[in-house]
């Protein structure tokens, strides 16, 4: 699977990184996830930059093939592209979770 992270903020961070627990490290999750007919999505607190995030992650039946996967990172990365909106929820940065696709 091809990876690409064009746009995201922590893109040398997580290029470096051999495990994206790294970055989740920096984060305290906050309750139980919500699930939803695509995935789930926890609520997230990110200690470095002292704001609430969330993280969604879609269920294995919808990132099943690299296709999907890579059509779930180029979602990701047109969505960060659309920059800062007060009516559009930001997405930061993308990668593997427990070897799980997540968005944040």
């Amino acid at each position: 699977m091809k990876t690409r992270f064009k746009s995201s903020f922590f893109y040398d961070k997580i290029k470096k990184s051999e495990n994206f627990m790294e970055i989740l490290n920096n984060n305290t999750i906050k309750g139980k996830p919500l699930q939803g007919g695509m995935g789930q999505v926890f609520h997230l607190f990110n200690n470095f930059w002292k704001i609430d995030l969330a993280m969604k992650q879609p269920l294995e039946k919808y990132m099943a093939s690299d296709e999907q996967k890579d059509m779930f990172i180029q979602e990701c990365e047109k969505w960060m592209s659309l920059g800062v909106h007060p009516n559009i929820v930001q997405c930061y940065y993308v990668g593997f979770v427990d070897n799980k696709m997540s968005a944040f």
